[in-house]
């Protein structure tokens, strides 16, 4: 699975952020399942970038617990790619610019799901 699209949204499937996405494009592979892209517009909560900003602080900080609390809320967006429908893990917020997997990263392997 490769995504070949120029330009696509990252949406919650969770109906309760329905109108929460980001517009991006330029997609590029950077390697086996992980993406860059740029952001063109951003329709995020704040709610949304302070639960990714927080997971990656902590992650950086080796919180083990404590990021995996803020992973299981992020779990509840249940992030995709709209157009490609993809579902896709581990977004990172970096100025204009958004990272992400499409598989679920584990030490033993890539999932199509959390596990």
């Amino acid at each position: 699975m490769s995504i070949t699209r120029k330009e696509d949204r990252i949406i919650s499937l969770n109906k309760k952020y329905i109108n929460e996405y980001l517009r991006i494009t330029d997609i590029v592979q950077q390697n086996q399942y992980f993406y860059k892209a740029l952001i063109i517009e951003n329709h995020f909560s704040l709610e949304i970038k302070n639960v990714i900003k927080e997971y990656w602080e902590c992650v950086s900080l080796f919180s083990i617990s404590l990021s995996d609390e803020l992973e299981e809320k992020l779990k509840e967006y249940n992030f995709a790619l709209e157009y490609s429908n993809i579902k896709i893990f581990d977004i990172e917020l970096d100025k204009n610019y958004v990272t992400f997997f499409s598989k679920y990263p584990t030490p033993k392997g890539f999932l199509d799901t959390y596990p």
